[in-house]
């Protein structure tokens, strides 16, 4: 296989108005006070965990989601729209809004390791197709890196 995305840690992000309004949560059990976008996912559209390190421990807070949404794009949106918190799976997801100030880090603290994205595939049974995937994938890690 080969590394699409190494390096991934999951964030909390909300707009710098809504933390304004609401305040920066001190505590990961002060997020249940807080308006929580969530993403769904999967064929049942499950509503996804939020996984966060908490003192090095990883921890599972009960959120409520406020807010739901079927894309990571949706998710993101309603954030820089200052409708809550959203977690995210890399800060690279984000990065442009991060830079902008549209989006702020909410607890960096809290973020947690993802580890890597890999793309597997047969050995010996590569199509064109493939192959083209890769070498793009590959092109846009040197360029990336």
């Amino acid at each position: 296989g080969i590394p699409i995305r190494k390096n991934l840690k999951s964030i909390l992000v909300a707009t710098p108005s809504y933390l304004a309004k609401r305040g920066v949560p001190n505590s990961i059990d002060e997020l249940i006070q807080h308006e929580c976008i969530m993403l769904k996912y999967g064929r049942y559209q499950q509503i996804d965990h939020w996984q966060l390190s908490d003192q090095g421990q990883i921890v599972t807070p009960p959120i409520q989601a406020k807010w739901t949404f079927s894309s990571i794009q949706a998710t993101i949106d309603a954030a820089a729209a200052g409708l809550g918190l959203a977690y995210v799976l890399d800060e690279g997801i984000v990065k442009n809004e991060l830079n902008t100030g549209s989006l702020v880090m909410v607890r960096p603290e809290w973020g947690f390791p993802q580890g890597e994205v890999m793309l597997y595939y047969p050995k010996g049974k590569t199509t064109a197709k493939l192959r083209a995937l890769i070498d793009v994938i590959q092109q846009w890690q040197k360029l990336t890196q």
